[in-house]
């Protein structure tokens, strides 16, 4: 049997074992990533030693290339001041997600996007700056037009949504001309990381 003081000690050497091994496990698909890596190389005998490198480094910590992959995936929430966000919102983070080769999840009052490396933070920075643009454009032509038109506070409403959905619908044809989207099997693998 097992006293109090016991208990409380195994329980900090396995917290300390525990981090450990995240350490090495995080340690551990670095390395693989580099080797996956080098095993681009032009020069064959190079590329060779570094597969064999990466697939040693997986079978002694009991590691798969799928646990290298969700490695490489990050993610970025970005805040927005809408808890049940307009879809203009929603469209906008999806353009800048496809922009970014990313996927873009919404949460309560936040996006989420995720993408390889740096690509989900820079798309967060990104629709940081068109949302601060496009509530800047929106509230300069309500500004405009409403001394000219005379509406009451329903139709002003109405109206910026309608502007904001016409600017974010530009900024996806500009978009679609350069990006290509993401296939269902890299949208499937970011939904898998995002739910670990």
């Amino acid at each position: 049997m097992l006293w109090h003081g016991q208990l409380c000690v195994a329980y900090k050497l396995l917290s300390r074992y525990r981090k450990i091994i995240t350490m090495d496990r995080e340690w551990v698909l670095a390395k693989v990533r580099k080797c996956l890596a080098l095993s681009t190389s032009s020069n064959e005998h190079e590329a060779a030693a570094a597969l064999r490198q990466a697939k040693r480094l997986l079978e002694k910590y009991g590691l798969s290339t799928r646990d290298a992959d969700f490695f490489a995936l990050r993610n970025h929430q970005v805040e927005t001041e809408h808890r049940r966000k307009p879809k203009w919102v929603t469209d906008l983070g999806f353009t800048v997600a496809t922009a970014f080769g990313c996927s873009v999840f919404s949460g309560y009052g936040r996006l989420i996007f995720v993408g390889e490396d740096a690509a989900a933070e820079i798309a967060g920075y990104s629709f940081d700056v068109l949302y601060r643009k496009l509530t800047c454009a929106k509230a300069n032509y309500l500004t405009e037009i409403r001394p000219q038109l005379e509406l009451g506070r329903g139709q002003v409403a109405k109206l910026g949504r309608a502007f904001c959905e016409g600017w974010v619908i530009g900024v996806d044809q500009v978009v679609e001309a350069f990006a290509k989207p993401l296939s269902t099997e890299q949208h499937r693998r970011h939904s898998e990381f995002l739910s670990q």
